[in-house]
């Protein structure tokens, strides 16, 4: 799994330059990324929960790694599409 950085941005739209780890991007929303957080909640001792963040927020190797993922899953879905309805075709149920 792929790891990547997001960057803190002030309310006032200044950077704090404050980089915090991310380990993948799971899901995208317009101008959104949902991500997976690195390491754990050190009161709960579970995983951060997911959280949407804006797609600018993300480093360039982080999206890289979710665009390939994509197209990985596109790929995949194509295929069992294939398998599925391709057999199919063609037989006819008597």
């Amino acid at each position: 799994m792929a790891s990547g950085s997001h960057k803190s941005v002030s309310k006032s739209g200044r950077s704090l330059e404050r980089w915090w780890d991310v380990v993948e991007i799971v899901e995208e929303d317009g101008n959104r990324y949902r991500v997976r957080w690195a390491g754990s909640d050190p009161k709960t001792g579970k995983p951060w929960p997911l959280d949407w963040i804006p797609n600018t927020h993300c480093s360039p190797d982080l999206i890289r790694d979710w665009d390939k993922k994509k197209g990985a899953q596109f790929l995949q879905l194509r295929h069992l599409d294939t398998l599925t309805y391709g057999t199919i075709q063609g037989k006819r149920r008597i």
